[in-house]
């Protein structure tokens, strides 16, 4: 599939020193992001917010194995200095050159100069899945979505690039998103696309429960296809969304499935809430409960964790009106078993992949996130994550 168009991107994967990722638009583009709400946020997270008012960027930059958290002072200082050593061998101005990290809190950013010189001779390269590779931390696979669609008759492409496995909890998490496309949106309008999306998206995604210090998504806009800028929410817009969405949907499905450990992936619907706020809480409730979350891996038929779940975070259960399905398959009807279906449903139950239909009531309320599994696997890696 064709990349879009005024866009570099490649990645050096290194083993003993900060792997880097780049992303180029050497005309500029227009840059817009949403940022993790953990109050400890890392220095690439504070930096990359006060130049994002720029006009235009012509770079983002990542690096992977240190976080560049809770570093201090030392730690802004040697982000400039790897911010500078790009913008000499780019001429890029540094201001224009944008910044996200992933990896160990507390780890002072290392990237050896070959690295640098490396991912900078081929700046102009179109190299998606080693920008994919190189960004992986706990990953087990790289992460990568593409879509296109027409506006004016101009074919416009989007491409997507996430990597988290861990640390993921709707403020967004240990997960970063990078989403270009030559769809010529103005700065404000990509805005308003980043965040309606990423809450439909990334911020639907629950691992663990916890909030990194460093997640990103980027929206980055060449505006290199041939339409009418695109400046208010329209027919055009909303054709370019839908394709976003699809986009940003499917990498948020593919970072609930390699979660750390994950043995399978769990879509949760929650419907006929008062509010979609209280569905929401409902959702939530479930995919963070370790309860639920160790049944899902042993593939459990015990609903009772999930009306629990559900009660404790304030939500009334109602088991007049409380039902569950799993992919169709009816495991609580009102309040009651539906013992007949129990062998169907434990067959979908032991599958990697699927969805819960939870219905609490008649309201027009509903909800969607996307979790995973907890594995004897997921607390190997976390007792033992020194890199």
């Amino acid at each position: 599939m064709d990349f879009p168009a005024g866009f570099g991107i490649n990645g050096i994967v290194s083993e003993d020193s900060d792997s880097l990722a780049l992303i180029t638009a050497p005309d500029g583009m227009k840059a817009a992001a949403v940022f993790t709400t953990n109050k400890l946020k890392a220095h690439p997270v504070l930096y990359s917010s006060e130049i994002l008012a720029e006009k235009l960027h012509k770079a983002v930059l990542v690096n992977r194995g240190s976080a560049n958290a809770a570093t201090g002072p030392a730690g802004r200082e040697k982000l400039e200095e790897l911010i500078g050593s790009v913008s000499k061998r780019t001429s890029f101005p540094p201001e224009t050159i944008l910044a996200a990290s992933t990896g160990v809190i507390g780890k002072h950013i290392n990237c050896a100069e070959e690295n640098i010189d490396a991912l900078c001779a081929e700046r102009d390269s179109v190299k998606p899945v080693e920008f994919a590779k190189a960004i992986m931390t706990t990953d087990t696979r790289e992460k990568t979505a593409w879509g296109t669609c027409e506006i004016g008759g101009q074919k416009i492409t989007v491409f997507g690039a996430a990597k988290g496995a861990g640390m993921i909890a709707p403020q967004m998490a240990t997960m970063l998103a990078f989403i270009v496309t030559d769809a010529n949106l103005s700065k404000e309008m990509l805005q308003t696309a980043v965040k309606e999306v990423s809450d439909k998206s990334f911020n639907c995604v629950i691992v663990d429960g916890d909030t990194s210090t460093n997640d990103t998504v980027f929206l980055l806009s060449s505006g290199k296809a041939p339409h009418r800028q695109i400046e208010k929410k329209s027919k055009s817009y909303d054709i370019f969304y839908g394709c976003l969405e699809r986009v940003c949907k499917a990498l948020a499905e593919m970072l609930a499935s390699d979660g750390e450990g994950a043995s399978k992936m769990v879509k949760i619907k929650v419907r006929g809430t008062d509010s979609d706020s209280q569905a929401q809480k409902a959702a939530r409730a479930i995919a963070v409960s370790p309860l639920c979350k160790t049944a899902f891996y042993g593939a459990s038929p015990n609903w009772g964790r999930i009306a629990s779940a559900i009660g404790a975070a304030g939500i009334d259960v109602n088991l007049s009106c409380f039902s569950i399905y799993a992919n169709g398959v009816s495991w609580v009807t009102e309040g009651k078993p539906a013992s007949a279906c129990l062998a169907q449903l434990r067959e979908v139950l032991q599958g990697s992949k699927y969805e819960l239909d939870i219905v609490l009531g008649s309201g027009k309320g509903k909800s969607r996130v996307y979790t995973c599994d907890y594995t004897p696997e997921y607390v190997r890696i976390n007792a033992h994550y020194v890199t």
